[in-house]
């Protein structure tokens, strides 16, 4: 039995099961889990500064896990699945109604950029998350779809997110996925 360790799964999955998946959509891939592999260890468990659960109520929607940026730390937070997440929509015009939300009285949702829907997709995938609300069937359960991130992957392409295995790809802007808003507070 091959023991590998979680950040190399998706790329091992990758490599062994999609061999149509030519050079540069494989390196592309590599440099996506790149951060997980040379960043910050984000919370596992626990808690953020705030003393707040991962997957607990927090700041108008769910604590996702902390990010430092720039010496500073925010909590990632994600908005709740009702008012926060639209289906079948493109990416431009998904980028514009994360930002024009107002959840929980505040007006700074984003749609998230690769690195942070990562980190949700960690904490909140479906099939593997240990927090109740978001597990398959939960209330506030990722469909098991692709999601945008705010991350171009060229000037007719962006990175999106799987939330049935984990990966992160390119598609074309155009394309009709879900989205789902994250917001980054201060702690």
């Amino acid at each position: 039995m091959t023991v590998i360790p979680r950040p190399f799964l998706r790329l091992y999955l990758l490599e062994r099961y999609l061999p149509h998946v030519g050079g540069g959509a494989l390196d592309a891939a590599r440099e996506a889990e790149q951060w997980i592999i040379e960043g910050e260890q984000p919370l596992s468990s626990a808690t953020a500064e705030s003393g707040t659960a991962i997957g607990a109520p927090f700041a108008g929607g769910f604590l996702v896990d902390r990010i430092v940026e720039d010496g500073k730390t925010f909590a990632l937070v994600v908005a709740p699945k009702d008012g926060g997440e639209r289906s079948s929509i493109t990416w431009k015009d998904a980028a514009a109604w994360c930002e024009s939300l107002r959840i929980g009285g505040s007006a700074n949702w984003h749609l998230p950029t690769k690195d942070e829907l990562a980190l949700v997709a960690k904490a909140f995938l479906p099939g593997t998350t240990e927090i109740e609300a978001f597990k398959a069937g939960g209330t506030e359960a990722f469909a098991r779809e692709w999601y945008w991130t705010s991350t171009e992957f060229s000037t007719a392409c962006a990175w999106f997110q799987a939330f049935s295995y984990g990966t992160q790809l390119g598609c074309v802007k155009d394309d009709r996925v879900r989205c789902r808003a994250v917001r980054k507070v201060l702690i």
